[in-house]
C-alpha cells in the first residue's frame, strides 16, 4: 500500500525544483518552496540573527514576511538540515536518530507552532537502479506523479521506523540483502525540514524558524567557518524586497575572534558598534510577530556585530551543478569551488561566508 503523505492538507505537485546550485558546505539557508508553481508569492521581507559561540556552535532565529499576490494557495516551505559530505562520494547519511515530526529547527507561522517533517532529497538515475518510478511509488511517498528526468531531483517521505544506520562495507559486499527502500536511502542527497504555509488571496504570512548547528572546521583549525546562502531566496516571485542579516559573537566570544568574512555576489557586511537591536519594521509590524523569538531579542545591546543590509535584491544563481568551498594555506583566496560547464560566466551565488578564530579549537591544539 501506498504510504500516506505526513503533511496536511495532502498536495501532489506535477514538478518539484530544487533552486539551489548547492550549499557551500552549509545547511542553513533561506526556505524554499517545493514547487516551481507557487511563483506568486513573494519574499518581501526577511531579518536573520546569527549568534555564534566557542566552539563551533551557531544559533540562528530568522524572521521572513512572505505576500502572495495571486489566488488562495498552500505552500510547501523546506531547507536542508542534514546533507551528503561532498568531500566523501558514496557516504550515506545516518538518518537514526531523526524522528517525525523533527524537534530541530522549529517554526512559527503568525506567531503559532507548526510541525516539521522530515523530507528526503534522492536523485533519479534509472540506469544505476533496477526498480521503476511505479515500484518507488509504492514504497514511499513521492512528492510528484510523473517519473522524474534523469538525474532530477525529488522528494519523498518515507516513515522513519523504516530508516536505518548502514554498515556500508558489509552492504557493498552483499548487496542481494538491500530492498528496494535500502537502496533509496543509500542514494540521499539530503534530508530536509519541511512545513506548510496557507496563504489567503492577498495574504501576508510571517514565518519564523530557530535551529542550533556545527560550523564545520576540518582542514582550518583552529578556525570554524559559517556560510549564509542567500540564492536560495531567488526561488520566489521577484526580488527580495528588504533583508538584514546580523551576525553576532556570543557566549564569551569576541568581536576580535571573527577572523574575516567574505560576501560573494551580494553587499558587503559593515562592522556596527554598540548597537540596540531592534528588528526590521516591516517584520515587527506583523502579525503574530509579538509570539517569535526574534521579538524577545529586540531592546538588546550588542557591541560590536556584522550586518548585512540590502534592498530590492535578486540573489545570483550559479549556472553549477554544485558548490563547495575549500581553503589551503598556500591558496587564501582560493576558498570557493563549484563543478561549471565551460560556458558558465558566472561562477559563485549569493553567499556570506564569515571565518572565526575559534578559543575552544585553540585551546585544544
Amino acid at each position: 500500500m501506498r504510504p500516506v503523505l505526513l503533511l496536511t492538507p495532502i498536495m501532489v505537485f506535477a514538478s518539484c525544483v530544487y533552486s539551489d546550485a548547492g550549499f557551500l558546505h552549509s545547511i542553513v539557508q533561506n526556505p524554499v518552496p517545493l514547487s516551481s508553481s507557487h511563483i506568486s508569492i513573494e519574499m518581501t521581507s526577511e531579518d536573520v540573527l546569527i549568534e555564534i559561540y566557542p566552539g563551533g556552535k551557531v544559533e540562528i532565529t530568522a524572521a521572513f514576511l512572505f505576500a502572495n499576490t495571486g489566488a488562495a494557495d498552500t505552500v510547501i516551505m523546506y531547507f536542508p538540515v542534514i546533507v551528503r559530505n561532498v568531500s566523501t562520494p558514496g557516504a550515506g547519511l545516518s538518518l537514526q536518530d531523526t524522528v517525525d515530526p523533527l524537534t530541530s529547527p522549529s517554526v512559527t507561522v503568525n506567531g503559532l507552532q507548526v510541525d516539521v517533517h522530515p523530507l528526503i532529497e534522492n536523485s533519479w538515475l534509472p540506469q544505476y537502479e533496477e526498480y521503476t518510478w511505479d515500484e518507488v511509488r509504492e514504497e514511499v511517498f513521492t512528492m510528484q506523479e510523473a517519473e522524474p528526468d534523469t538525474g532530477e531531483i525529488y522528494f519523498y517521505i518515507a516513515a522513519p521506523e523504516t530508516w536505518h544506520t548502514y554498515d556500508f562495507i558489509e552492504m557493498f559486499y552483499e548487496s542481494e540483502r538491500l530492498t528496494l527502500l535500502d537502496e533509496l536511502l543509500l542514494l540521499i542527497n539530503s534530508l530536509n525540514a519541511c512545513w506548510t504555509v496557507p496563504f489567503s488571496a492577498g495574504d501576508s504570512v510571517l514565518v519564523e524558524f530557530s535551529m542550533e548547528y556545527s560550523m564545520s572546521s576540518g582542514y582550518e583549525n583552529p578556525y570554524c567557518t559559517m556560510i549564509y546562502p542567500l540564492f536560495t531566496g531567488a526561488s520566489w516571485a521577484g526580488p527580495i524586497g528588504e533583508g538584514r542579516i546580523t551576525a553576532v559573537p556570543a557566549g564569551g566570544l569576541e568581536f576580535a575572534d571573527f577572523d574575516s568574512w567574505y560576501s560573494v555576489s551580494m553587499p558587503d557586511a559593515k562592522i556596527v558598534e554598540s548597537l540596540t537591536y531592534v528588528p526590521l519594521g516591516s517584520i515587527s509590524g506583523s502579525d503574530g510577530f509579538a509570539l517569535t523569538k526574534l521579538a524577545d531579542f529586540s531592546g538588546t545591546h550588542l557591541d560590536s556585530v556584522l550586518v548585512w543590509e540590502f534592498t530590492e535584491f535578486e540573489p545570483v544563481v550559479s549556472p553549477t551543478y554544485g558548490q563547495y568551498f575549500y581553503y589551503t594555506p598556500n591558496n587564501p583566496d582560493g576558498r570557493f569551488n563549484s563543478f561549471v560547464n565551460a560556458e558558465d560566466s558566472t561562477h559563485w551565488s549569493s553567499s556570506l561566508r564569515i571565518d572565526v578564530l575559534d578559543p575552544l579549537w585553540v585551546l585544544y591544539e
